[in-house]
């Protein structure tokens, strides 16, 4: 984007003075949720802005603003799915959410108010009751996706409660002796919902002993805020090329140890094999 830095004061509840969101890069798909979405942001006086920077401990933000204004709404595109208008907020992510998650909200439980909103929005099948406060959400489309706009620690906690919900299906498919549709489904489903590195490796090895050679793409997708693989990513990559499918039933069937079930404690199992 060709622009110039624009410095933005961020106001006590987070909200930053002249910016809201108006839009998510990409489209929404219903085989890609959920999944945190890139915001596209505007200025109230009109112009597309991006690359948010925190400055001052978090009292202002920079972002790159294009020198040339734009008077049209936001269109749907193949590279862009309008939203809001909203408030832009230095706290804020956007998370795609579909039929899938909707159909689970009824089963699902959470403390966070906000957590409790979008559940209780999604039992309703995106209809706002009486007593719902209006969420930051927009209108479901034919295939039931939208996207929510909430404080990072909300979207985390939903993330965490569907990420729990793919790991017992996964167990419970295993402890079965299924690996067919179903049990692939249902990883690729984690892969999405993970919050950690030992989500992933589920994951992986689930699509490891369904016999799916994604798993290594898997692995090799899951960079989060850094430029190469994790130590852990690394080594559940080197311990999974090796083994066969029995050793990896044996990792997607196992119970998380207490604690949050270090990566390197499935990857004994397989080597121990």
């Amino acid at each position: 984007m060709s622009g110039q830095e624009r410095e933005f004061p961020v106001r006590d509840d987070g909200t930053i003075e002249g910016l809201e969101v108006v839009g998510v890069h990409g489209t929404l798909h219903t085989r890609r949720t959920p999944s945190v979405k890139w915001a596209i942001y505007r200025t109230a006086d009109g112009c597309y802005a991006e690359g948010m920077q925190r400055r001052d401990g978090g009292n202002r933000v920079a972002f790159m603003v294009a020198s040339s204004k734009v008077d049209t709404e936001l269109l749907p595109t193949e590279n862009q799915t309008p939203v809001g208008p909203w408030p832009a907020n230095i706290d804020g992510v956007l998370l795609a959410l579909g039929s899938v998650e909707r159909n689970l909200a009824s089963e699902l439980s959470a403390s966070d108010p906000a957590v409790q909103q979008v559940l209780k929005w999604m039992r309703h099948q995106g209809q706002n009751g009486i007593d719902t406060p209006v969420l930051q959400v927009t209108t479901p489309d034919e295939r039931g996706n939208f996207v929510w706009y909430a404080p990072s620690r909300a979207v985390l906690h939903v993330r965490e409660l569907l990420a729990d919900r793919a790991r017992s299906d996964l167990r419970s498919h295993a402890a079965n002796n299924y690996f067919g549709e179903g049990f692939t489904t249902t990883a690729w489903w984690l892969s999405r919902c993970a919050v950690n590195d030992e989500d992933l490796i589920l994951a992986a090895a689930a699509l490891r002993v369904a016999g799916q050679d994604e798993y290594e793409e898997l692995l090799r997708a899951g960079v989060v805020k850094k430029k190469g693989l994790s130590d852990r990513l690394a080594e559940a990559l080197r311990s999974l090329r090796p083994h066969g499918p029995s050793v990896v039933v044996a990792a997607v069937a196992a119970t998380r140890r207490p604690g949050g079930g270090a990566a390197r404690g499935l990857i004994v199992q397989y080597q121990g094999t």
